[in-house]
């Protein structure tokens, strides 16, 4: 049996400053731009999805997102 990797979790205020965004963004995430799901009420991103949406918006990665994880 091998050992299942847990992925981390990002929520919209963690989003927000990795994107260098000055306020959470909750929009994107209701507007399926960014994949996400309810936690508890709150809205929370795989890092994956995380990762592959920063990937396909050159913005971000031109233009230096903050795109090192906390």
């Amino acid at each position: 049996r091998g050992v299942q990797a847990v992925e981390k979790y990002y929520s919209t205020e963690d989003i927000a400053e990795i994107l260098g965004f000055k306020e959470k963004r909750t929009g994107m995430v209701e507007a399926g731009k960014l994949k996400g799901k309810k936690v508890g009420g709150l809205w929370r991103v795989k890092e994956s999805d995380l990762e592959e949406f920063i990937n396909k918006i050159p913005a971000v990665r031109k233009n230096g997102g903050n795109t090192k994880h906390p």
